[in-house]
């Protein structure tokens, strides 16, 4: 296989000519790609992605923001190709030979506020698809194997979503700080002809955390729900909902080596079942139980 890629980025003040505070942001991408095979054709193609947006700071650390873009995405050799187990994700993977980049438009808007106690984020994007490159379950098993087998195929989809994002600074005193993080995203897929659900589609999910953060000591005790995830297509299995509780605790003795950092990291404290929508071995296999590490950090 041979990729050769070449993209741009820029950006321009535009207050000087027309509203102050607004910015125009735009970006392009080329990408060939050719691959070689003795089981099929060869694949070669090129492609072009673009994306453009403006930005406009109406207040003191306040924005808005609206992006548009065109993004077009080369098969990998696995979805063209693939014709085996893959022991990985437990799977007999099936590749097509006659997929074609798969091309998203769509558009973004955002709203943010920054400043030096409360910060907060909010987007939601829509994106139209052609030939969408989608790895779906076919209901039989390999006879050889075992294994189930997946098909990589090319549908139109839709996909929408939102991501709410807010910091608070909550207490600050002699170098120490507390403060709570929240994150909020929901994500939706459906694949057109015919209409159903895109596989492995992640739940609308909630964390927060608390942290502490100083000199010498970083702590945090975040909590993550993530909903029922009923949005499957067919042959996939359902997830129910789950609330993960994890700690994070690194500590510095020595001030004037902080490269050196002793640390304890705790996962899934309560020690529950708990199944990734998105994960390929949710049907036999759990996230992992409790998990509780005490290490040292070196960094040189």
């Amino acid at each position: 296989a041979f990729n050769f890629a070449l993209f741009a980025l820029e950006e321009f003040d535009l207050s000087r000519f027309t509203i102050p505070g607004l910015y125009f942001e735009i970006g392009g991408r080329f990408e060939h790609q050719s691959i070689t095979t003795p089981a099929a054709p060869d694949y070669s193609d090129d492609t072009f992605s673009i994306s453009g947006g403006f930005r406009y700071e109406f207040l003191e650390n306040y924005s808005v923001g609206i992006l548009g873009y065109r993004n077009v995405r080369q098969p990998s050799a696995d979805e063209l190709f693939s014709d085996g187990p893959h022991l990985a994700i437990g799977v007999f993977q099936i590749g097509d030979p006659s997929l074609k980049p798969e091309a998203g438009s769509g558009g973004e808007l955002s709203f943010r506020r920054q400043g030096d106690r409360i910060e907060f984020g909010a987007s939601a994007f829509i994106t139209s698809y052609d030939r969408f490159i989608a790895f779906v379950p076919t209901g039989m098993v390999d006879p050889d194997e075992g294994l189930p087998i997946f098909r990589y195929i090319a549908d139109d989809a839709l996909f929408y979503g939102f991501e709410v994002d807010a910091h608070a600074t909550l207490w600050e005193y002699a170098g120490y700080s507390i403060g709570l993080t929240s994150v909020f995203d929901f994500t939706r897929g459906r694949l057109l002809n015919p209409g159903r659900n895109v596989p492995r589609m992640p739940p609308f999910t909630l964390v927060a955390a608390l942290e502490l953060q100083s000199e010498r000591v970083d702590f945090s005790l975040q909590t993550k729900y993530a909903a029922r995830q009923s949005k499957t297509t067919a042959f996939e299995f359902k997830t129910s909902d789950y609330v993960l509780f994890n700690l994070n605790l690194e500590v510095r003795p020595f001030l004037n080596r902080p490269e050196l950092s002793l640390f304890l990291r705790g996962r899934n404290l309560t020690n529950i079942e708990a199944r990734e929508a998105t994960s390929f071995l949710k049907d036999f296999a759990p996230l992992p139980g409790r998990d509780i590490r005490l290490g040292a950090s070196l960094t040189f």
